[in-house]
């Protein structure tokens, strides 16, 4: 109310937000607004998160929720000082479905990925033999009980023993996604409830070959283009905006929830070292040149200057 900004960069925008924005008579200035799905977005997007009982006692109150971020929105895209940025097309699109139209000024940038940071010497053949899991256990989204089914299927085959499992992550569903794995007591099955910093994930990418990235939704998935970034081999699922960041040029992609597939993938990449490769070094350069500096943040501080 009392400071005169030339623009507003917003982080996510609810109805607390915009509200406050209105009530400092601040809602015709410019503004920049960042757009990642859980503010606009319908809740049977992510509708596996959500038992069927839950559902049915709920399902009126969410409903009601999604008229009022719909009605927010509505009003907001039609306002020309206000310009959104989305994470990736799928989700331009999935917002458009939800509100019904797209804001009269937007532009589709992806989150930054950083490849100085996250890079590392070009990956051995012998590597593909070291895979690593780094997900939130805090939804089903992250799916992590496809990383664990994947892994009791890889167990009969003979390839299995010569492969060795790093599985990071903490949440409330930890127990839940991992307790069969647990059980079992694969001597090379390594399960560690923690969360990762950046400093550990570089040195945990610096390590292993493969990267186990299952989703059920994503509007990017930065830490799969952060594994890229070092060379990892990705396998994950040709959901939402996943094939916009990785293709089978540079990744595996398996059908959704289909842990058989994401266990083939991996004995796939065990028997074909010559594709480990191919796809270690062509992930390098696709992030690079879909994720880096330019592509991202450049092109924001070019909005925020005015210059675009």
């Amino acid at each position: 109310r009392r400071e005169n900004y030339e623009k507003l960069l917003i982080h996510f925008a609810d109805n607390g937000i915009m509200y406050a924005i209105q009530q400092a008579g601040k809602l015709k200035m410019p503004m920049i607004i960042w757009c990642h799905g859980y503010e606009i977005l319908r809740w049977n997007a992510v509708h596996f998160n959500y038992s069927a009982q839950a559902i049915a006692q709920n399902k009126s109150a969410l409903e009601k929720n999604d008229q009022e971020k719909s009605k927010l929105f509505k009003q907001l895209f039609q306002m020309r000082n206000m310009y959104f940025i989305f994470v990736s097309n799928w989700m331009k699109e999935r917002v458009k479905r939800s509100v019904g139209f797209l804001p009269v000024n937007y532009s589709v940038i992806p989150n930054f990925i950083n490849c100085d940071f996250y890079q590392g010497k070009p990956k051995a053949a012998q590597e593909r033999m070291k895979i690593l899991s780094i997900k939130s256990h805090a939804t089903k989204m992250y799916a992590n009980d496809i990383t664990a089914q994947a892994i009791l299927e890889l167990s009969k085959k003979e390839c299995f023993n010569k492969l060795e499992f790093d599985l990071y992550g903490s949440g409330l569903l930890f127990k839940e996604n991992f307790g069969e794995l647990k059980r079992q007591n694969f001597s090379n099955v390594h399960i560690h409830e923690v969360f990762l910093g950046p400093d550990e994930m570089k040195a945990a990418f610096a390590e292993h070959g493969i990267l186990i990235a299952p989703t059920r939704r994503d509007t990017q998935g930065v830490t799969t283009c952060e594994a890229m970034s070092a060379g990892l081999a990705v396998i994950s699922c040709n959901t939402s905006a996943i094939p916009e960041y990785m293709d089978e040029d540079c990744a595996s992609l398996y059908e959704y929830d289909n842990y058989f597939q994401l266990a083939d993938e991996i004995e796939y990449l065990y028997y074909h070292p010559d594709e480990f490769l191919r796809k270690s070094r062509n992930a390098v350069q696709r992030v690079r040149n879909q994720c880096g500096y330019e592509e991202t943040i450049g092109r924001e501080l070019k909005l925020i200057n005015g210059e675009l």
